[in-house]
């Protein structure tokens, strides 16, 4: 008996070990999410992995980030311990090298290579760097057969306006911009406070100074960004505020030349130490601009705290805008957003404010600042201020007699007039669009505005949006170009209310919804007689699609509908297939639809959210393990029965 326990025994201890030393247990994805960048910009394109040297998976990157989002898809990878894990990237337009960086974020290292983890989860910054080829941008619209560019204006009886639609050829496409980090001196110390951008001599970013120290170089720094103009002479020049006074006089260090007063324009990202005089002049120039007059504090509507956007004009021209919540606009800190506004020597730089709030603009205020109050205009006064605007619902910005007049800052036939503002959703063709949408009035770059997942600008009072002034007395067509994977398209369709409008819109004060589609093969011309509002490039034999934000119907759309074309060319605008907007997207999010529903939950090319799941084998490790144990415990039993000393049975007499 004792031989059959001590088999069952030995059986056991062989299964344990069998089990604890088995390779059979499945190893978990690692995966990975976070950012990657080209020449230390935000890159746009397909992040590749490889598995010990082999391709494994692929996800799409979109302006420089790939996974961060809940629904992101992110980069899964399957392997084994041991494995080592490297990285290779594809962007349209760029021919990369082959060394890069992998920095880890939560370790904050650099490493070669990264081993794989059974279940890990790991956020990095990828870092490439390569040639580009940013050139003959504004030639995309000319695949059809319009091969004289020069005399597309006329081409279908537009109106001969597709002169302006074609932004893409015209002298004012914007540069690469120009991206500086480096060190700040005021003739011998380290300076603080802040230092200013120019362009041209307009005022175009700003960024704070510790310790004599601006931006970094890292990828997610923050840097000081010029942009210049084709065509243009785009001098970049800089000036420091510090203790109440501004320097614009200064010696800048970058790469090895030394520049006096003035840089030319770079592209791209660049180190630069700039050291500014106490006792230094600009220069005699009379259209020097003046150091900035910027503003911070509260805003009402006659006895209510104001809340939406407030814009700032100098002399009748749109310069900046800033959000207000709950009355307050910017903040006194030296890194709080703030309104800046720039004048120029010998102009009359009035400075004037109009507040956008609940589809109204309103122009009639009175300002308290210092121990002064003004109506309907400020004088220019150079430093930060502190102001107090009140605005007046009853006030009339036009016919309210001669104070009506002083509100619109002037008599000109140049005033400008009501913003147009724009938010909504763009197509390059049938596919969303991402990266860059920009805005012109009578072919006057105006404004630009990033594209993620073809959504731009939100309806919301503080969301961003594209903002165009018109003028009193101009035509003020408006016009659109998208900027995407190195390409400029500027022939579009774009479905404003009730209406189809091609390659260029009129001027409509107030905010709008607007879908626009980009066409990679069309041109502006040659399109017919298309001022009736004819069908959309992007068209479909029925459905639509929408995204919801909100329960509300009101005039400006609550329900954010993206109209498909019917094939017969008329527009149609169905509520069929929406997917909220929310981040929490329930089961309930989509409806039935015959087709077309924007799903961002998942991704057809399977690199959506994988979810992690156990494998059986793993059940069946853990039977035959709790097996083993209970065959331990019946022989140890058992020996131990065996063991004991049976008493001595004594016969009876």
């Amino acid at each position: 008996m004792k031989k059959i326990y001590t088999i069952l025994l030995v059986f056991a201890l062989v299964s344990c070990l069998s089990i604890v030393s088995a390779d059979s247990i499945p190893q978990f994805p690692h995966t990975f999410y976070g950012d990657v960048t080209i020449n230390e910009l935000p890159a746009t394109g397909t992040l590749k992995v490889l598995v010990n040297g082999v391709e494994s998976e692929q996800v799409p990157v979109t302006d420089g980030e790939f996974g961060k989002g809940l629904f992101d898809a992110k980069l899964v990878v399957n392997g084994a311990s041991g494995d080592q894990i490297t990285f290779s990237f594809e962007s349209e337009g760029y021919t990369l090298d082959s060394d890069y960086k992998i920095y880890l974020i939560d370790s904050e290292q650099y490493v070669s290579e990264i081993d794989f983890v059974s279940g890990g989860y790991t956020e990095i910054l990828l870092e490439f760097t390569g040639t580009g080829d940013t050139g003959d941008t504004g030639d995309t619209g000319d695949t059809g057969d319009t091969g004289d560019t020069g005399d597309t204006g006329d081409t279908g009886d537009t109106g001969d306006t597709g002169d302006t639609g074609d932004t893409g050829n015209g002298e004012q496409l914007p540069l690469n911009p120009s991206v500086f980090y480096g060190m700040a001196y005021l003739d011998d110390s380290l300076a603080s406070s802040t230092l200013n951008l120019y362009v041209d001599g307009v005022l175009q970013n700003s960024i704070g100074i510790e310790n004599g120290v601006f931006g970094g170089e890292g990828a997610l720094d923050e840097k000081l960004i010029a942009t210049g103009y084709d065509g243009n002479s785009n001098v970049v020049t800089f000036s420091l505020v510090s203790g109440g006074e501004t320097y614009s006089s200064f010696t800048a260090e970058l790469s090895d030349a030394t520049y006096e007063d003035e840089l030319p324009y770079i592209e791209g990202v660049h180190y630069v130490v700039l050291t500014f005089s106490e006792t230094g002049d600009t220069g005699d120039n009379e259209e020097l601009p003046l150091n900035p007059s910027v503003f911070y504090g509260m805003a009402y509507l006659d006895d209510s705290l104001a809340s939406s956007t407030l814009n700032l004009y100098v002399d009748g021209v749109l310069q900046n805008s800033i959000g207000i919540e709950n009355g307050v606009f910017g903040g006194e800190g030296a890194l709080d957003e703030k309104l800046i506004a720039t004048g120029y020597d010998g102009n009359s730089n009035v400075v004037t404010f109009s507040l956008v709030s609940g589809g109204e603009t309103y122009s009639s205020f009175t300002a308290e600042l210092s121990d002064a109050t003004y109506e309907d205009e400020l004088p220019y006064i150079e430093g930060v201020h502190y102001v107090v605007l009140t605005f007046s619902e009853t006030g009339d910005t036009g016919d309210t007699g001669d104070s009506g007049e002083t509100g619109n800052t002037g008599n000109s036939e140049q005033l400008p007039l009501y913003p147009e503002l724009f938010y909504g959703m763009v197509y390059l063709d049938d596919s969303l669009a991402s990266s860059t949408l920009n805005l012109y009035v009578d072919g006057v770059l105006q404004n630009s505005i990033g594209i993620e997942n073809g959504v731009f600008g939100g309806e919301g009072a503080l969301d961003e949006k594209l903002i165009a002034t018109g003028y009193d007395g101009n035509s003020n067509v408006v016009t659109f170009s998208l900027v995407s994977g190195g390409e400029t398209y500027s022939s579009f369709t774009a479905e404003l209310s009730d209406a189809t409008y091609e390659d260029e819109l009129p001027y409509i004060e107030g905010v709008h919804y607007v879908v626009l589609t980009f066409s990679e093969t069309g041109d502006t011309g040659d399109t017919g007689s298309s001022s009736g509002g004819g069908g959309s490039s992007r068209s479909s034999s029925s459905g639509s699609s929408s995204i919801v934000s909100s329960s509300d119907s009101s005039e400006t759309p609550v329900t954010t509908s993206v109209p498909k074309t019917s094939s017969s060319g008329t527009s149609t605008d169905s509520s069929s297939n929406t997917v909220e907007s929310s981040e929490n997207v329930g089961p309930d999010t989509t409806q039935d639809s015959p087709d077309e529903t924007l799903d961002y939950g998942s991704d057809r090319n399977e690199t959506g959210v994988v979810l992690q799941q156990e494998s059986p084998l793993g059940g069946i490790n853990m039977y035959l393990a709790l097996a083993a144990i209970l065959l331990i415990l019946i022989a140890l039993a058992a020996a131990w029965y065996q063991s004991k000393e049976k008493p001595e049975v004594v016969p009876q007499q």
